[in-house]
């Protein structure tokens, strides 16, 4: 007897594909890569207003989203990197700054020592 192959329907086929592709980009855009825009002049002229950034959410370790623990560490931010931050005050708010420290020094004088 021949096999009877039972057919999706093209509302069910849609529907999945639609669920796949939102699972997908939700994925990639938690734990993968990130769209910014450039809202403000402050990183004139490297970043002009209105730019676009592809951040690599890679590059520093692997982060749980939401809470911003490091599960897997790579690598520490290098000098002229661009980075994103959120703001700590406001954490709704997304900081794009240029990293200019290579390495804090602590300062000694001759009463007290700063670090």
């Amino acid at each position: 007897m021949g096999g009877v192959k039972s057919e999706k329907s093209v509302v069910r086929e849609y529907a999945e594909a639609i669920i796949i592709a939102i699972i997908l980009a939700l994925f990639i855009r938690s734990f993968i890569v990130q769209a910014f825009k450039i809202p403000s002049g402050s990183m004139l002229p490297t970043l002009q207003i209105g730019d676009h950034l592809l951040v690599n959410k890679f590059i520093y370790g692997v982060k749980m989203p939401k809470t911003g623990w490091i599960l897997i560490p790579w690598k520490d931010p290098q000098r002229d990197e661009i980075i994103v931050f959120r703001f700590p005050e406001d954490r709704a708010i997304d900081y794009i700054r240029g990293w200019l420290v290579l390495q804090v020094t602590p300062l000694k004088s001759k009463t007290s020592s700063f670090s």
